[in-house]
């Protein structure tokens, strides 16, 4: 008796307690039925008859973020959090909701809170974890989601979460050691397998790499797990990318700094006069003097250019990737005279990927409104590295896949980088690009069962 004419007291003037169970009781059948419009608006009411039910603030705020609307959310959450503090799970809705926001430090501090109230809460080391890797904590991120792996071996989001950071770190062994482990545990994960099998590329361990690359694949098709919504590949803003590649001209040549297009870039030059419209970069190549720490460096003092982060840029003295001010990458490649060839190397930590080029000058042709160096023997270049069929447009061409003029032994290193490109295809739900790549590969290697396999499977699917 005592505790209705306490609600009672709390309550707008009309509204009964009955009524304020009724409208709880609508919203959760509403949230149940998976009807976010209906369970919001029966949050409203709620909320209008009892402006100070913490669970209800909360569960609409987790609704605006689901909508994208984090400002609303954080406000709805910020609400909850204050009148009822000891909550664990406010806190870390809040925290999520900062973060979506883009307010990282304060999504960091919920989240700390989340886990003062409640340690064993494994969401939160995990969200913490991964807000820390987006501020750069490199060491406190993998801190995060070790302790939620001590607290459940078997939690696949912080074991991939982990192993993916530390092979990104440069620690592929260590990386190979907790994915493996965590498989033992959940040998049907594609993900997890996916991620070793890209540690061992870093390990140069490129025969179990391709095998567990291809398990991945093969258990990704037979997963029951929805299939996500397609994604399209980043490209080219190309009026952007005139303007980044205007400026990187101006900067090496007031540097002394020989340069000249390649790969997709020279292509767009010779077949269409124009930077290619599906390509997702520009190309640029350097000779072995000045190194690309000179080249780095040039870049990067004048502020309109920013180097790419590379946990093995001690090691990697053959390849940079620099971002202008504007969004564009650039993807800047030494060619390593042989005597009889040009090397050029596609960087890994295990064995880099190698093509060769015939040796050539350079010659200059006006592109784009003013004057860049091209190899002085075009079509060459582009049918060593595109074959004959260049003058064709292909949109899926991947030049780790299919170039023409790799390197012997190259061969189970493409096969590897193929079958990433594969299973990047379908995780975006890409189908037109994964049968791309299926038919590269078969290209090269007509008997290739996961390739095979593949195809099959997107054909029926479509």
């Amino acid at each position: 008796r005592r505790r209705q004419q306490y609600l009672s007291r709390k309550l707008p003037a009309g509204i009964k307690p009955d009524s304020i169970n009724r409208l709880r009781a609508k919203a959760a059948e509403h949230l149940q039925a998976g009807d976010s419009s209906q369970a919001q608006r029966a949050l409203v009411n709620l909320l209008q008859a009892k402006p100070d039910d913490a669970e209800a603030l909360n569960l609409l705020g987790i609704l605006a973020g689901q909508h994208g609307d984090y400002m609303a959310a954080c406000e709805l959450l910020g609400k909850a959090v204050r009148i009822n503090p000891e909550q664990p799970s406010f806190h870390n809705n809040l925290a999520l909701a900062l973060r979506g926001a883009g307010r990282l430090e304060g999504a960091v501090e919920e989240f700390r809170k989340t886990i003062t109230l409640d340690p064993d809460l494994i969401q939160a080391h995990n969200n913490l974890g991964s807000t820390l890797k987006r501020l750069g904590d490199t060491d406190g991120a993998i801190a995060a989601y070790r302790q939620a792996m001590q607290l459940n071996q078997n939690y696949s989001d912080a074991c991939f979460n982990l192993g993916k950071l530390l092979r990104r770190s440069g620690k592929p062994d260590e990386a190979a050691e907790v994915l493996a482990t965590a498989l033992e545990r959940n040998e049907a994960d594609f993900e997890l397998r996916r991620q070793l099998g890209l540690a061992l590329m870093d390990q140069g361990k490129f025969d179990e790499a391709a095998g567990e690359l291809a398990t991945s694949l093969r258990n990704r098709l037979s997963s029951d797990n929805p299939t996500p919504e397609k994604t399209e590949a980043t490209r080219l803003d190309r009026t952007l990318a005139r303007k980044a590649l205007a400026d990187l001209k101006q900067i090496l040549d007031e540097s002394d700094v020989e340069f000249f297009l390649r790969s997709g870039t020279l292509l767009g030059y010779v077949r269409e006069g124009n930077l290619l419209k599906h390509d997702k970069d520009i190309d640029i190549g350097v000779f072995e003097n000045p190194s690309l720490n000179i080249v780095s460096d040039v870049l990067q003092k004048t502020g309109k250019f920013t180097q790419k982060p590379d946990n093995y840029s001690r090691q990697n003295r053959v390849s940079l990737t620099v971002v202008h001010n504007n969004g564009t990458p650039f993807d800047i490649y030494q060619h390593q005279d042989s005597g009889k060839y040009y090397r050029v190397e596609n960087f890994n930590p295990g064995c880099s990927f190698v093509r060769r080029f015939t040796r050539f000058g350079l010659k200059p042709v006006s592109f784009l409104g003013t004057t860049f160096n091209i190899p002085n023997n075009p079509e060459l270049y582009l049918t060593e590295l595109y074959g004959n069929d260049w003058h064709i447009p292909n949109p899926f061409f991947d030049s780790r896949v299919s170039s023409m003029n790799m390197e012997p032994g190259m061969e189970i290193i493409s096969k590897c980088y193929a079958y990433c490109r594969i299973g990047g295809a379908l995780e975006r739900s890409d189908t037109e690009r994964a049968l791309a790549y299926c038919d590269q590969v078969l290209d090269r290697f007509p008997d290739d069962e996961i390739a095979l396999e593949v195809q099959n499977s997107q054909k029926c699917l479509n």
